[in-house]
C-alpha cells in the first residue's frame, strides 16, 4: 500500500517496500484489517512498532 505512495513522491529507492536497505517504519497489529468487519477494526491493538527497522 506505501509503494505507490513512495512513488509519487520520487522516494521509491528509500522507502515503500520492506527490503535491504530502505527505511522501514511498520506495526504489528492483532488483527487483519483486511479481512474483519468495519466496526471491529477500532478493536485493533498495536502488538509491536518499528521505526526504522529498529523494534521500540
Amino acid at each position: 500500500m506505501t509503494l505507490w505512495a513512495a512513488y509519487a513522491n520520487f522516494e521509491e529507492e528509500e522507502k515503500g517496500s520492506i527490503e535491504v536497505g530502505k527505511f522501514a517504519d511498520f506495526i504489528i497489529i492483532s488483527r487483519d484489517i483486511m479481512e474483519i468487519p468495519e466496526n471491529e477494526i477500532p478493536l485493533t491493538t498495536v502488538n509491536k512498532t518499528f521505526i526504522n527497522g529498529v523494534a521500540q
